[in-house]
C-alpha cells in the first residue's frame, strides 16, 4: 500500500551563509555560530572550516548534491537544546548534555588523531544518526581507534556504519591491536536500525630482517556494558570483529558482541558473529516476530522527491505521525517512546506492512522553497494491533526518522 506525504512545510527560520572563499555572510562555521540566533539556519558551502563549539539550537548544513564541507578540527556540541547536522565532513565529535532531539543526517566522521575515537555521546536525551559513517582512527603506529562511544544516552541509528579503526603494521616491537565499533555503556539505551558495526583490523609488528612478525587482536564490533539496545534489520547488516591480519601473521579475532554489566539486545534479522560474555554477563533475545523500522530515500533538497520505506511484518496496519518540534512523550499502550509534540504533530498517513523483504511506501514531495533549508520533520509509525516484543500489552512502533531540507 502507498500513501503520497507532502511535506507542507510552513515554518521558516533565517538562514545565515558560510563559504571559506565567499561571497557570503561570514567564513567561517564559528564566527557565524556566535552571531545566530537559536533556530537560525547556516548554509555551509563546499570548503575547508576550522572546528567550533555549539551550544544552541542551530542547523548547520551543506548543500545538496555538493560535495560535503570538511571541518578540520574537533567539535564540541554541548548543552544545546537541541540541533542539526547534515551532508558535512568531520574528523571528531563530542556531543554531551543535549536536553531534546540532536540530529546527524548524511555526515561522515573520521577520527584523525593516532588512536582517536571519531565520535562520543554523553549524557544526551536523544541523538539520531541517519545515513552516516562513523570510523575510528587508523594510525601509521600504534593501535587503532574507536570509531563511537555511546553513555548515559539515548541513541537511534538508520543505515549508518560504525568502523574501528586498523591497527598499525609498522616495525614496533608491540603488536597493535584494532579498534572497537562502537560501545554503549552507563545506563544507554541504543536503537540500531540498518547498518554494520565491525572493529578494526588487527595490526601488528613485521620484522624486515627476517619478515618475522607478531600480530595483536582484532577489534571488537559492538560492546554493550550495562546497556540496552535493539538491533533490527537484514543479514546483510552485520555486528563483526575486525579482521585478523595477514593470513601468515594473523592475530587474534575477537567476538562482533560483548555484553557484560546485565547488558540487553533485542535482534532482529541482523548478522552478529559470534557473542561473548564479559563480567557480569548480558543477555541476547531474537524478537518474534520481527520488529519494525523505518528508512528514507531520496533528495533532501527542495523541490525533490523522497520515499519513506517501512519494513514490518505482513499485513499489519501502521499509522505515520509526523512532527516538526519534538519532544520525548511517553503515550500510553505503546512499548516504546515516541518522538512528536503535541502541537504540530499531524497524521501523515496509514501503510500496510508487506513483510521482510518487501517495504510498504510512502512517496514525499519537499516544496520548492529556499527558505526551509535546514527545518526538519520527524516520522514514526504506531502499529495498531502488532504487540511490542519486549511488552505483548502495548503496541509496537518503528524507529522515528528525519527529513532534514538540504538546499
Amino acid at each position: 500500500m502507498t500513501s503520497p506525504l507532502l511535506l507542507v512545510l510552513t515554518l521558516f527560520a533565517s538562514t545565515i551563509t558560510v563559504d571559506d572563499d565567499g561571497p557570503a555572510d561570514f567564513t567561517e562555521i564559528s564566527d557565524a555560530i556566535l552571531a545566530a540566533a537559536a533556530g537560525d539556519v547556516l548554509l555551509v558551502e563546499p570548503g575547508n572550516y576550522g572546528p567550533f563549539f555549539l551550544d544552541k539550537d542551530l542547523s548547520i548544513v551543506g548543500r545538496a548534491n555538493q560535495p560535503r564541507p570538511n571541518v578540520a578540527g574537533p567539535i564540541l556540541i554541548s548543552r544545546a537544546p537541541g540541533f542539526a547536522l547534515s551532508r558535512l565532513r568531520l574528523q571528531a565529535v563530542t556531543i554531551e548534555a543535549v536536553t531534546d532531539a540532536g540530529r546527524m543526517d548524511d555526515c561522515r566522521v573520521r577520527a584523525q588523531n593516532n588512536g582517536g575515537q571519531a565520535l562520543l555521546i554523553q549524557g544526551c536525551a536523544q541523538i539520531e544518526l541517519t545515513r552516516s559513517r562513523v570510523t575510528g582512527n587508523s594510525p601509521n603506529a600504534g593501535n587503532g581507534g574507536r570509531a563511537g562511544r555511546v553513555t548515559s544516552s539515548n541513541v537511534t541509528t538508520v543505515d549508518t556504519d560504525f568502523i574501528g579503526g586498523a591497527g598499525a603494521v609498522d616495525v614496533a616491537e608491540a603488536p597493535n591491536n584494532g579498534g572497537t565499533g562502537l560501545r554503549v555503556d552507563g545506563g544507554s539505551h541504543l536503537l540500531f536500525v540498518r547498518g554494520s558495526v565491525i572493529g578494526g583490523a588487527a595490526g601488528g609488528a613485521v620484522d624486515p630482517r627476517n619478515q618475522t612478525c607478531s600480530f595483536g587482536q582484532s577489534g571488537r564490533g559492538l560492546v554493550l556494558a550495562g546497556a540496552t539496545a535493539s538491533l533490527r534489520g537484514v543479514p546483510a547488516d552485520q555486528v563483526s570483529g575486525g579482521a585478523p591480519g595477514p593470513r601468515a601473521c594473523g592475530g587474534v579475532t575477537n567476538a562482533g558482541l560483548r555484553l557484560q554489566g546485565g547488558a540487553s539486545v533485542v535482534t532482529s534479522g541482523v548478522t552478529i558473529n559470534e557473542v561473548e560474555q564479559g563480567g557480569g554477563g548480558g543477555t541476547l533475545t531474537t524478537a518474534t516476530p520481527f520488529e519494525p523500522y523505518l528508512r528514507n530515500n531520496g533528495s533532501s533538497a527542495p523541490g525533490g522527491n523522497g520515499v519513506l520505506q517501512l519494513f514490518g511484518p505482513a499485513s499489519e496496519v501502521a499509522i505515520l505521525i509526523a512532527s516538526f518540534d519534538t519532544t520525548l512523550t511517553n503515550v500510553a499502550g505503546v512499548q516504546d517512546t515516541l518522538w512528536f509534540d503535541p502541537a504540530t504533530a499531524f497524521f501523515a498517513g496509514a501503510l500496510v506492512s508487506a513483510g521482510p523483504a518487501q517495504p510498504a511506501l510512502c512517496p514525499y514531495t519537499i516544496p520548492e522553497i529556499a527558505a526551509h533549508s535546514g527545518l526538519a520533520l520527524r516520522v514514526q509509525c504506531v502499529f495498531t494491533s502488532l504487540a511490542g516484543s519486549l511488552d505483548p500489552r502495548t503496541s509496537a512502533s518503528s524507529n522515528a526518522v528525519d527529513v532534514i531540507v538540504n538546499h
